[in-house]
């Protein structure tokens, strides 16, 4: 795999959830809804642009503990260990070993046997975890995995979440009132105008998606690798570093960008924190 489609690999990862979310559910097929941009979605989607602020580390870190800080007050309040029920058909382990795809190493130690019950049929774990990944940047779009998995452990909430990203009732909330929704939409669609809007509310998946969609424009697609980098998606933040680096050696698939050492080094550090080892 070139670097540039591992630098996209956690938009697969949501894409694979997609595809196991969408099984006994309605595909969407609607055409991208017309109409303009929520005014502050639209101020933050500009913002991305222009002009691009180098990445802050120190800003990332502190959203990481505080992130970890409410996993393990979400560990404080788990419930009892339900009775033994039917382990998933589509595991949920695999996110948090052998290796953290969802974080810093110590954000999926915090909540390992959260995933350990909803691994072994436990819809009320499943649906906690859905709920905390959506809640905080970088909004995984994965987390349908885990919705899928409370909704066939018969929690309704789960179910009543998959209803909400699919937009079975057609209702189509702003990208402001439901993040998550507009950047499954946005990927699903391939519509722009959603993905950036989804990127800008702290969706790094959409952010990817971006990376993609602006190939042939090096300038724009620095712009939302750096973006999806700064939410904490790792493959992002290796490739932004690779691709930085002054011994970067471009080709077809694999484009640097003018040389940037410290912004490099910066992006590298963040990957290396969310857990991606061989960027430390």
């Amino acid at each position: 795999m070139n670097r540039r489609l591992v630098g996209l690999a956690l938009g697969a990862a949501g894409l694979v959830a997609a595809a196991l979310a969408l099984v006994g559910a309605r595909a969407c097929r609607d055409e991208p809804t017309p109409g303009r941009p929520t005014p502050t979605a639209a101020r933050r989607a500009d913002a991305l642009r222009t002009p691009r602020a180098p990445l802050d580390v120190e800003a990332f870190q502190a959203r990481e503990r505080a992130r970890i800080r409410r996993a393990l007050e979400l560990m404080a309040r788990r419930p009892a260990q339900a009775a033994p029920r039917q382990p998933l058909s589509t595991p949920t382990l695999v996110m948090v070993e052998p290796r953290c795809i969802l974080g810093p190493a110590e954000l999926c130690l915090s909540i390992l046997d959260l995933v350990g019950d909803c691994d072994a049929g436990d819809g009320r774990a499943c649906l906690a975890i859905g709920e905390f990944l959506e809640e905080t940047p970088p909004r995984p779009l994965v987390v349908v995995t885990f919705y899928l998995g409370a909704c066939r452990a018969g929690e309704p909430e789960g179910c009543a979440h998959l209803d909400r990203i699919h937009d079975k009732a057609g209702r189509r909330p702003t990208c402001e009132e439901d993040a998550l929704a507009c950047g499954w939409r946005g990927l699903i669609e391939r519509d722009e105008r959603l993905l950036d809007e989804a990127c800008a509310l702290d969706v790094a998946d959409a952010c990817a998606t971006l990376v993609e969609l602006h190939g042939d424009d090096p300038e724009l697609e620095r712009t939302y690798l750096q973006a999806s980098c700064q939410l904490g998606n790792p493959m992002a933040c290796s490739e932004l570093g690779h691709r930085l680096d002054p011994g970067c050696r471009p080709d077809p698939d694999q484009p640097c960008y003018p040389p940037d050492p410290e912004e490099a080094a910066a992006a590298r550090q963040i990957a290396c924190e969310v857990g991606f080892t061989e960027s430390c």
